[in-house]
């Protein structure tokens, strides 16, 4: 068996992964809801999954928007 504590990159609450999840499985937050995406077990990783509008929007991982990002044809 495997440590399963992790810390949300968000807020820095420290929670439990559910039994048997495994890398690439999407996890919640318990405490801000973020969507975290488990990226190792061994220590455990969780990642904030980056949304396509995020993306588009050019927001860095603090949520401020970079307007350098968007595309040439805007």
């Amino acid at each position: 068996m495997y440590p399963k504590k992790v810390r949300c990159p968000e807020c820095e609450h420290d929670f439990e992964l559910e039994e048997g999840i495994q890398i690439e499985d999407i996890t919640y937050c318990p405490d801000c809801n973020a969507e975290l995406k488990v990226t190792k077990l061994i220590p455990p990783k969780v990642e904030t999954v980056k949304t396509i509008l995020d993306e588009f929007e050019g927001k860095d991982k603090d949520g401020d928007s970079d307007n350098n990002n968007y595309p040439e044809y805007f």
